[in-house]
């Protein structure tokens, strides 16, 4: 998918205004990746404090699988998705939810986050 995600804890849910601490916080999108402009991610605000990502998308399932932790989403994808396959990502956008179409393709040998 290219992205990083970062499960919703009670704190990220509170700080987002979301009332179920539910799915994966896109905290970020991989240049050129199949989630690059279509998810958007997350920015890093200190709330009392503390670094929390804020903003940006929550998945919530991935073609009608709730994706509750980052092991849900990893599974889904190595068990019942291949590199070119189109999947429908049900996101929680601006309070509201909607979907989302992506087309995956192979996961690359190494790392291409912007940071490093």
């Amino acid at each position: 998918m290219g992205v990083s995600l970062e499960n919703v804890t009670p704190s990220i849910a509170e700080a987002n205004g979301m009332h179920d601490s539910r799915g994966q916080l896109v905290v970020q999108t991989i240049r050129g990746g199949p989630a690059d402009g279509m998810l958007r991610p997350s920015s890093i605000r200190s709330v009392n404090g503390t670094r929390i990502p804020v903003g940006g998308d929550v998945i919530l399932e991935i073609e009608g699988t709730a994706m509750d932790t980052f092991e849900d989403l990893a599974g889904y994808l190595a068990l019942e998705t291949r590199p070119e396959d189109s999947i429908q990502v049900t996101v929680l956008r601006d309070g509201a939810e909607q979907t989302v179409d992506l087309t995956l393709t192979a996961r690359p040998e190494r790392s291409q986050s912007p940071l490093r």
